[in-house]
């Protein structure tokens, strides 16, 4: 069986063939991915959407991904979001085990009002736009295949509201494009969340969660990323050399490491921080406590963080 990363990556590869993108063939890119049953490296993943982006057809392939995307793209994750009850049980499955995509993102939910926001958090730069644009394209077409083309109402927040290839989307999804924010997201209507799943299986769902579940574990056991992130979670206030003593590692050798994974010390602390800091918001914390919490000298410090990750203010937030 292929690993959840290899499939969303063969799903890239299949439409950027159909969308006549790639100069060299599919076998050759397959080959590059190395193993089926492996997670692509973020290094190969840069080059892969590197050539795309170049690629004077580009402005194709959003439109083709959009039609093939399928839930087998996603392997057993995609899988078991088509066998899902509701639309609401897939949009959890995909978030909570978005991290075996493997695609150098992160995938929150937050429930505002009446909406629910499916957050996007990129954590690479090459090809940025083009990612971020085929990651939301692709949770699109899925939740309006699952729920047999019922879905309506769906808001999507994006900071470049000028891709016109990404904005005819859209229209095409009866998606509604709100105005620039800073964070990539996907607001669905609360009435949307009850909407079936066509092919909902609970019986085949149970078994894929369990492998789901052992998937995960795996990868918490051999993620540098991940181990970083449930560290910083619980102590935002760790620097790079506490992380690295602890590791047994030279803090030079984590950079290095990270290097590979395409990651860096700031984004996965910043990341987690981030997370924090809207959980204390939540709780009414003072700014002060929270910039304590945070590992931030003072509250100043905290409020021009919280103003370069989301472009307000932390007292908007509340």
């Amino acid at each position: 069986m292929s690993s959840v990363s290899f499939s969303y990556q063969r799903a890239v590869l299949l439409a950027a063939h159909q969308a006549h993108i790639l100069q060299s063939d599919e076998t050759t890119w397959r080959q590059r991915f190395e193993r089926p049953n492996v997670r692509v490296s973020i290094t190969e993943q840069d080059t892969l959407w590197a050539q795309l982006s170049n690629s004077p057809n580009v402005h194709q392939f959003l439109p083709t991904l959009a039609v093939t995307i399928e839930p087998s793209e996603l392997d057993m994750l995609g899988y078991a979001a088509a066998s899902a009850q509701t639309l609401g049980e897939a949009i959890s499955l995909i978030q909570r085990y978005y991290p075996l995509v493997g695609d150098g993102g992160d995938l929150f939910v937050m429930h505002t009002g009446n909406l629910l926001a499916l957050e996007y958090f990129p954590r690479y730069q090459v090809a940025k736009q083009l990612r971020v644009e085929s990651v939301l394209t692709c949770i699109l077409a899925l939740a309006k295949r699952l729920t047999g083309g019922r879905l309506s109402g769906v808001q999507v927040g994006y900071y470049d509201t000028s891709s016109k290839p990404f904005l005819q989307l859209l229209k095409d999804f009866t998606a509604e494009p709100t105005v620039a924010c800073s964070t990539p997201c996907i607001r669905f209507p609360k009435e949307a969340l009850t909407l079936p799943i066509v092919s909902a299986n609970a019986r085949l769902l149970a078994m894929l969660t369990q492998e789901l579940e052992q998937q995960m574990r795996m990868l918490r056991g051999v993620s540098l990323e991940q181990k970083l992130s449930d560290w910083l979670s619980e102590e935002p206030q760790l620097t790079r050399q506490e992380v690295a003593t602890r590791m047994r590692i030279s803090e030079r050798t984590l950079v290095r490491k990270l290097k590979v994974l395409g990651a860096s010390f700031q984004q996965i602390r910043d990341l987690a921080r981030q997370q924090l800091a809207r959980k204390y918001l939540q709780r009414n914390l003072q700014l002060e406590e929270i910039a304590t919490h945070l590992g931030y000298a003072d509250a100043s410090a905290f409020i021009k963080a919280y103003k370069r990750w989301f472009g307000g203010t932390p007292r908007k937030a509340r």
